[in-house]
C-alpha cells in the first residue's frame, strides 16, 4: 500500500525511515551531470541516461526495493547496446549483475550513482574482478515458469560423447493446471525423470542409475521424445516462438507430431542439451525440455476451429545424480559405504537414523518394539500420519520414500523378552544383521540392552556407539566403545570413582520421571530440540570415525545444558578418553 507523508505526498516506505534519502539520491545523480526522471515514487523507480564512454550512452531503469537501503537497487538496461553481453545480464528483463549475489557485498552507504560509477563499466565490458561464481544458463529456464510446478530429474555425470541427437525416454506423471496467464488453458504439469538416452542410431548412451524414492519408482507412464545438442548456451528470449522455430529449422528431427498427453492437452515435447557453466570457468552439459502445447486442433492446419491456440511451457531440470547430491554434503562420500544397525528408534534414534539416511548411509537396520502414538510422537521424527504404526515400519517407509539411496530393514522386536516354548528365537535374525553391519548403534536407553550389544560387538570385533540422555534431560552422552578398548562397565566405574564426571546434574531419577496416562512405564520428560543434540553428535561421531573405528580409543562425549548470562540454556560438550578400568572383569 502507498505510504503517505504527513503532507499527503506518496513516498516509498524507506523514505519515512530515512527522511531525505530519496532527494539525496536524485541530487547526487544530477550534480554528476546525469539526466534522470522519476517514473514512480512508490515503488521508487528512476530512469536515467548514463554515459558509458564517449561513444555509448545507456538508458537504464533503477528499481528500489521497499527495504532499501538495507537491500540493493536493481538496475535494468532499457537500450543503448547493440550486442548485449550474455554474462552479468539477465536474458529477459536485462537486469544487470553489478555486484555479487552475496548480500554482504551491498552496504547501505551505496547509492545508485556510486553503484553505477564503480561497477557498471566492468559489468558491461566484462572487465575488473568478479566473484568466482558460475552463471549457469539452465538457471533462467528453471525459473522461467516455476509457477507451473513441472520438473524433470537428470544426472550431471551423463556423457553424450560425440553424439549430437537421438531420443530419450521420459518416465512421468502429468496433471493439467489452469493458469490465468495462459488464458486458463490446461497447462501440462510434469513430474518426471529421464530414464534412458539413445543416440540417432538407437544405441543406449546413458541411463538413470540412482535409487529413486517410492514416489518416483512408481511412475509408469513413459514417452520417447527427440533431443538435439547445440554448441552455444541456450537462454530464454522475449519471442519464444522465434526461438522454437529456430531450433526446428536447425534440427528438423525435433519437430515431431503432437501427442495426446492428458485430457484436453496435446503437446510436442522435445529436449535440448547445451553447454552451461557448472562452476566458475568449468563448462558442462545442461538440459531443458520444451513443451509447445494446446488443445486437440492447436497443431493442425484448420485455424477456424475451437481450441487452436498454441501455448508454450518448459519442464525445468533438477540435477539428482550421485555426485549432484554430494556437492553440498561431502559426508555422503563417507557414509555411502557404511552399514549400521540401530537398536532403539525412539526420540533420539529416529532423528539419528533419518540423518544417517539423508547423508546416504548405505544400509540401516532398525530395531525397536514400540508403536508411534500421539503422546510419543511429540518428540519423534514423524507425526500424526503414522500414529498406530510400528516405529521401525514407519521410519523404514519414510526413508525409502525420501532417501532411497539408503537401504533399510526393520526388525520389530524387544531384546530380552522371554519367548514361548513353541516360538522361534528372534536372536538369529538380529545377530545376522549385526554380523553384516560395520557399526552397532545403541539408542535404546536400556542398560541391559547396552550390555548385551557391547558383548556381541566385542565378540565380533565391531565398534559400538551408545547414545542416551539423562532422566532430567539436562545432559546426556554419546559413547564410542572400541572392540579392543574400554567397555560400558569401565565407563560406569570411572563415573562412580569420579575420574570422569557424570553428564548432567545429580537429580534423582524418581524426582523427574513421569508416567503418562495409559503408559505402563515411566519415562523422562524432555523435548526433541534438546534430545536432537545427542542424535546429531552421534552422526558426527559416525562420520568422524569413518575407517578408524577399529583403532580409535573408547571415548565419551558428554552433553550438559547450562544457563548462560541471558538465562537461556545452551549445550556444552566435553570429551573424555575412557581407559580400561582395573575393576572391570571384561578388560582385555
Amino acid at each position: 500500500m502507498p505510504v503517505p507523508t504527513p503532507a499527503g505526498e506518496t513516498v516509498p516506505p524507506w523514505e519515512l525511515e530515512f527522511p531525505g534519502r530519496m532527494e539525496f539520491e536524485l541530487t547526487e545523480l544530477r550534480q554528476a551531470g546525469i539526466q534522470c526522471r522519476v517514473v514512480s515514487r512508490n515503488p521508487f523507480q528512476v530512469e536515467l541516461d548514463w554515459p558509458l564512454d564517449d561513444n555509448t550512452k545507456l538508458k537504464l531503469r533503477a528499481d528500489y526495493p521497499d527495504t532499501y537501503p538495507h537491500d540493493r537497487i536493481q538496475v535494468q538496461l532499457l537500450e543503448g547496446l547493440d550486442n548485449v553481453p550474455t554474462r552479468h545480464f539477465e536474458p529477459l528483463g536485462k537486469n544487470i549483475c553489478l555486484i555479487g549475489r552475496d548480500s554482504r557485498q551491498w552496504v547501505p552507504s551505496l547509492t545508485l550513482y556510486r553503484l553505477l560509477r564503480d561497477q557498471l563499466k566492468d559489468a558491461v565490458r566484462g572487465t575488473g574482478v568478479e566473484d568466482p561464481q558460475a552463471e549457469p544458463a539452465e538457471f533462467w529456464w528453471n525459473v522461467y515458469e516455476r509457477d507451473v510446478g513441472s520438473f524433470c530429474l537428470i544426472d550431471t555425470e551423463w556423457d553424450l560423447g560425440a553424439n549430437g541427437s537421438g531420443t530419450l525416454e521420459l518416465r512421468y506423471e502429468i496433471e493439467a493446471v489452469s493458469l490465468a496467464r495462459f488464458g486458463n488453458a490446461n497447462v501440462p504439469k510434469f513430474r518426471s525423470y529421464v530414464s534412458r538416452i539413445f543416440n540417432s542410431e538407437r544405441e543406449l548412451i546413458a541411463s538413470w542409475s540412482e535409487p529413486l524414492g517410492t514416489s518416483f519408482s512408481s511412475l509408469k507412464k513413459a514417452i520417447e521424445i527427440p533431443w538435439a545438442r547445440i554448441d552455444t548456451p541456450l537462454v530464454p528470449k522475449r519471442n519464444i516462438w522465434e526461438l522454437i522455430e529456430g531450433l526446428f529449422k536447425e534440427h528438423p528431427q525435433l519437430n515431431r507430431r503432437a501427442q495426446n498427453l492428458h485430457t484436453g492437452v496435446h503437446a510436442q515435447v522435445f529436449a535440448v542439451a547445451y553447454p552451461s557453466e557448472l562452476a566458475h570457468g568449468e563448462e558442462g552439459l545442461a538440459w531443458t525440455i520444451f513443451v509447445p502445447f494446446g488443445g486437440k486442433h492447436a497443431f493442425g492446419n484448420d485455424r477456424n476451429r475451437k481450441g487452436t491456440t498454441k501455448h508454450f511451457t518448459v519442464v525445468p531440470t533438477f540435477r539428482a545424480g550421485r555426485t549432484d547430491l554430494g556437492y553440498r554434503v561431502p559426508s555422503t562420500n563417507i557414509l555411502e559405504s557404511t552399514s549400521a544397525i540401530v537398536v532403539g528408534v525412539g526420540a533420539i534414534g529416529s532423528v539419528l537414523c533419518t540423518e544417517l539416511a539423508r547423508n546416504r548411509c548405505q544400509n540401516l537396520v532398525l530395531v525397536d518394539n514400540d508403536r508411534v502414538e500421539p503422546g510419543n510422537s511429540v518428540r519423534w521424527v514423524l507425526g500424526a500420519p503414522v500414529w498406530g504404526i510400528e516405529k521401525t515400519e514407519a521410519l523404514a517407509n519414510f526413508i525409502a520414500s525420501n532417501y532411497p539411496a539408503c537401504n533399510t530393514k526393520s526388525l520389530a522386536l524387544q531384546i530380552g523378552r522371554p519367548r514361548a516354548s513353541d516360538e522361534e528365537s528372534h536372536l538369529d535374525g538380529l545377530l545376522t544383521c549385526i554380523d553384516r553391519s560395520d557399526l552397532i548403534i545403541d539408542a535404546s536407553a536400556s542398560y541391559s540392552v547396552q550390555s548385551y550389544l557391547s558383548s556381541q560387538a566385542r565378540r565380533r570385533g565391531k565398534g559400538l556407539i551408545s547414545v542416551f540422555a539423562t532422566a532430567s534431560v539436562d545432559g546426556g552422552a554419546v559413547c564410542y566403545f572400541s572392540p579392543s578398548g574400554a567397555c560400558p562397565v569401565c565407563l560406569e566405574h570411572h563415573w562412580n570413582d569420579g575420574a570422569i564426571p557424570r553428564p548432567g546434574s545429580e537429580i534423582d531419577d524418581d524426582d523427574v520421571l513421569v508416567q503418562p496416562p495409559g503408559c505402563a512405564e515411566r519415562t523422562f520428560s524432555g523435548a526433541s530440540f534438546d534430545l536432537s543434540e545427542l542424535s546429531m553428535q552421534a552422526v558426527r561421531l559416525v562420520v568422524g570415525l569413518d575407517e578408524r573405528r577399529a583403532s580409535a580409543p573408547s571415548i565419551v562425549q558428554q552433553l550438559s545444558f547450562v544457563n548462560n548470562e541471558l538465562g537461556i540454556l545452551e549445550p556444552t560438550w566435553q570429551t573424555f578418553t575412557i581407559e580400561t578400568h582395573p575393576s572391570c572383569c571384561k578388560k582385555t
